[in-house]
């Protein structure tokens, strides 16, 4: 009942804007794991830690998900978690600031035409 319920929402004019949504998702996940990577490699170059604990320290993930992986590859549990804890309150005290910036830059204009919707202003009233 949940999915006839979910799937009767969806309108055709959406599903038809879904594979240009997924070129700009799949794009966008590409170049953050490039970048993660090459902090992880670059973080494990300058301190010494093994590639795999920088690597799973700077992956996006949940807490639990990561401190689970790095228990089964035997990896330190604790500098994962606190990768993690500190990415988490470093994320969540800069977002305004990062989406204030990514706003005067154009990105999410861009965003809106590449998917095909129209802008809409932001949550003030401002235009993107």
């Amino acid at each position: 009942m949940i999915g006839i319920a979910v799937g009767a929402r969806f309108r055709r004019e959406s599903l038809m804007r879904l594979p240009r949504f997924a070129a700009a998702v799949t794009g966008t996940i590409i170049i953050v794991a490039t970048i993660m990577g090459a902090y992880a490699a670059l973080l494990s170059r300058l301190s010494g830690l093994d590639l795999a604990s920088a690597a799973l320290g700077a992956s996006p993930g949940g807490f639990a998900e990561m401190a689970i992986t790095a228990q089964t590859l035997h990896l330190s549990v604790g500098l994962v978690t606190a990768f993690h804890v500190v990415r988490a309150f470093l994320v969540n005290a800069a977002v305004e600031h990062i989406r204030g910036m990514l706003a005067r830059i154009g990105l999410f204009t861009m965003m809106s035409r590449i998917v095909g919707l129209p802008d809409e202003p932001g949550p003030a009233g401002e235009r993107d």
